[in-house]
């Protein structure tokens, strides 16, 4: 089985969480769909995200 990959969330400065992504989650509603990603948080809660506040803590360092 794959290990789940570290996150940090940030939502704002003041706040940042860690925890660990899950899968990516499409949401449709009509003409439109988002994408989510879903985040197991340090204390266990499951919660969506917007993608532009996750960071992967686990990136290689060649990464370009």
């Amino acid at each position: 089985m794959r290990q789940l990959r570290r996150v940090l969330i940030k939502h704002t400065k003041s706040q940042e969480k860690t925890g660990y992504f899950h899968r990516y989650v499409y949401i449709s509603n009509n003409y439109e769909s988002i994408t989510k990603a879903l985040i197991e948080l340090d204390s266990g809660d499951l919660e969506l995200f917007d993608l532009r506040s996750i960071k992967f803590l686990d990136k290689p360092d060649n990464y370009n």
